[in-house]
């Protein structure tokens, strides 16, 4: 390696020298070859812990997905940090951040994620969004551990990570000509940016700035700096709304940048995932985006189905997953593989690695949007139960927090929906249903309650510390 490139990660020098492979044909061998005379050798974490989560539903697709996808968060953690596949062996921040919400909801370890984010600022790397990934990666744990001990010595190397170095007279990131040619990434591989028009001031470069002022924000408060924390949210306040009146159209979708008047995917569907769509204009861009089907990567596939499952199409999101065709994890699955790719098949990036986590995103949302768990509040204080139930029957699952496993099972049955929760002692509950299951029969740990208030997205309070 040279200083232009991070250095791999090494796997332990006892292990001597390995290959790793995903398949392997023998020829030549005399004789019959059978099976007892090959032997594979394997490495997970030491920790991971099998039993702490689980996920069914009534669609054995989407079971069989999940567990496709957690078994590779388990696969690729060999390492100790995450890494990009076996090609590099090197992490990257946005792989890193799928990876560590992904690992999350299938296991309790929170030490892997720390330890990458503390090799990415040692190494980091290129992209331009890549850099915000980091105040996502430090928001994620605040969220998850509630730790701030661990926060406060590495807050103010975050602020590096903000892009701010670039922004204009009006708030918006500019790009240099270099930037615009390579380091802006907008998505990966090249052919799967629907078309994108790279101009000077960049749509989705802005969208992610946006997004990590409002999340630098919350950090900044979780360190005790509530005037550095009130700066961050007047400034990410001015530029959305600079960043609407310039890269908003007429026709309710965004421009691709400053400049042009291509809409591709990309340049609606992060703003919707980052919510910077103003309210009267969702409608739109939800339909938009709904219509232009899964024209990105699987990388992006995270932020799509997120503003999807966010903004009322949770049954769309769910189609995209189980679609025919090669642009879905049910092609994944059907293909025979065994860990999650890098891309969506060999034809979209031929050089692809086999064994890539951040294709794996089913694993984190299945559980936050189908089960409907994901924490409110800092530590897992207070969950929110908010599940998405598309055309399906019925669901149930675990996911491991801090505080302990919590249970979920939901199950419709004609006119009726039961809902049986259980959570660890502490942890404050709110709970929201969808429109058009008020109404209907609710049982937390055992007792019956009326949902109704809880019914149409409005959070029903169920108590906490």
């Amino acid at each position: 390696n040279d200083d232009r490139h991070p250095p791999a990660v090494l796997t332990p020098e006892e292990w001597g020298v390995i290959t790793p492979f995903r398949w392997v044909e023998i020829e030549g061998w005399p004789g019959e070859l059978k099976p007892e005379q090959i032997v594979r050798r394997s490495a997970f974490p030491v920790g991971w812990d099998d039993q702490a989560a689980s996920f069914q539903s009534s669609d054995e697709t989407l079971d069989a997905i999940w567990e496709l996808c957690r078994y590779s968060i388990k696969a690729t953690s060999f390492a100790g940090v995450y890494v990009d596949g076996d090609r590099e062996r090197i992490p990257y921040e946005a792989d890193a951040y799928l990876n560590q919400l992904s690992h999350y909801y299938v296991d309790p370890d929170k030490q892997m994620a720390r330890d990458t984010f503390d090799r990415l600022m040692e190494y980091p790397t290129w992209p331009t969004e890549w850099a915000p990934h980091m105040v996502f990666m430090a928001h994620a744990d605040w969220m998850h551990t509630g730790d701030a001990e661990w926060l406060k010595p590495r807050y103010e190397s975050l602020k590096d990570k903000l892009l701010l170095e670039r922004a204009g007279d009006d708030g918006l990131i500019r790009s240099n000509a270099k930037q615009v040619k390579r380091d802006d990434i907008v998505d990966w591989p090249v052919g799967e940016r629907d078309g994108y028009v790279f101009r000077e001031v960049n749509t989705v470069v802005n969208a992610f700035h946006i997004e990590a002022l409002r999340r630098m924000a919350d950090l900044a408060d979780a360190v005790g700096k509530s005037d550095e924390a009130k700066r961050y949210r007047d400034r990410a306040d001015r530029v959305e709304t600079v960043f609407n009146e310039k890269l908003l159209m007429k026709n309710g979708t965004y421009r691709d940048g400053i400049g042009t008047d291509h809409a591709a995917l990309h340049a609606s569907m992060f703003p919707l995932a980052f919510g910077l769509v103003p309210q009267e204009q969702v409608p739109t861009v939800v339909d938009f985006l709904v219509g232009k089907g899964m024209r990105c990567s699987v990388y992006a596939a995270q932020y799509f189905m997120e503003a999807l499952f966010e903004h009322g199409a949770g049954e769309q999101a769910l189609e995209l997953m189980l679609a025919d065709g090669d642009r879905s994890w049910k092609h994944m699955l059907e293909s025979g593989t065994t860990i999650t790719w890098e891309a969506w098949d060999q034809k979209y990036k031929p050089n692809q690695d086999w064994n890539h986590a951040w294709g794996a995103a089913p694993a984190n949302l299945l559980p936050r949007y189908v089960l409907g768990v994901e924490p409110l509040e800092p530590g897992w204080k207070t969950v929110g139960i908010r599940p998405h139930l598309g055309e399906l029957t019925e669901a149930r699952g675990r996911v491991p927090t801090p505080k302990g496993p919590i249970e979920i099972h939901w199950k419709r049955n004609g006119g009726v929906l039961g809902l049986k929760l259980e959570v660890p002692d502490g942890m404050g509950v709110q709970l929201a249903l969808p429109p058009g299951e008020r109404g209907r029969t609710l049982v937390v740990n055992g007792e019956k309650m009326d949902p109704s208030a809880g019914g149409d997205w409005n959070p029903l309070i169920l108590g906490g510390e």
